[in-house]
């Protein structure tokens, strides 16, 4: 199993649900050289590109790669997005 660093994966998050590296690195409170790194150490840990960068203001898309890094998660993802283990919803009580 990849070893994964959830602040690559919430950079993946941010930047699939804002479609663009510079959207995202403001939301998250990064330079855009900042989250640029987070995704290349993410693509040497997969082993391929994570999404497709068409260039100029088209949005980026998640690749099939990036999709299964996606879903792939590593122990405590989502914990701050209230998931429990395993990514499942946490109960009320």
């Amino acid at each position: 199993m990849a070893d994964f660093d959830l602040r690559h994966l919430t950079t993946m998050l941010a930047i699939a649900e804002e479609g663009t590296f510079s959207r995202a690195a403001n939301r998250l409170g990064y330079t855009q050289s900042s989250v640029s790194q987070h995704i290349a150490a993410l693509e040497r840990t997969l082993g391929g590109a994570v999404f497709d960068r068409p260039g100029g203001p088209r949005p980026v898309r998640i690749t099939p790669r990036g999709r299964g890094g996606a879903r792939t998660r590593p122990c405590g993802a989502g914990a701050s997005r209230g998931a429990g283990p395993g990514g499942r919803p946490l109960q009320s009580r």
